[in-house]
């Protein structure tokens, strides 16, 4: 018995197909946001390089700026602004459509079901959901511990420990069922 349990140990580290199929699944994820994030910050980089940090830095040189410099520096915040909301929400539609996909291929062949465009969509609704749900959970903890930044990044943590527990069960249930609830 003890010779069979060693030899099944010394088995268990032998490379197998599924392993590396399902390793390059997960670099999928990584292959898709990389790029996002490299481009995100180089057009963010580009955008507040216009913006003169002098005249917001000083609250005098504010006040006596005139019209075509205050009219300059509206036209570079809203730029700034429109650009950073545009960026943020592109990266988090990347991220939720890069772990959605490499999440459900993932659990797709370790579970051997089929994976399809009607799958993907209702794994990303999933995602959706979990995303909503860990929100909500952190600004509950975070109105109940007063807004205090190191005590919502603690918060942040722990719910983010008990997701990742639940996750792995949800994903599998949804996976075998095909259905979020």
């Amino acid at each position: 018995i003890i010779i069979k349990q060693f030899k099944e140990f010394i088995n268990s580290f032998k490379l197998k197909f599924n392993f590396l199929q399902i390793w390059l699944f997960d670099l999928i994820f990584y292959a898709i946001i990389t790029p996002v994030f490299y481009v995100s910050g180089l057009i963010m980089g580009n955008i507040t390089k216009n913006v003169d940090p002098s005249l917001l830095q000083n609250q005098e040189a504010l006040l006596q700026a005139s019209e075509t410099q205050l009219a300059a520096l509206y036209s570079d915040l809203k730029t700034l602004v429109i650009a950073t909301l545009s960026i943020l929400i592109i990266t988090v539609l990347a991220l939720l459509l890069g772990w959605s996909l490499s999440r459900g291929l993932i659990y797709t062949k370790i579970l051997k079901k089929k994976f399809n465009w009607d799958f993907f969509k209702r794994f990303v609704g999933l995602n959706v959901i979990i995303s909503i749900i860990f929100i909500i959970l952190l600004l509950i903890i975070s109105a109940l511990v007063q807004t205090q930044i190191k005590s919502m990044i603690y918060a942040g943590l722990i719910i983010l420990v008990v997701l990742i527990y639940y996750i792995t069960i949800i994903y599998i249930q949804f996976t075998k069922t095909k259905k979020i609830f």
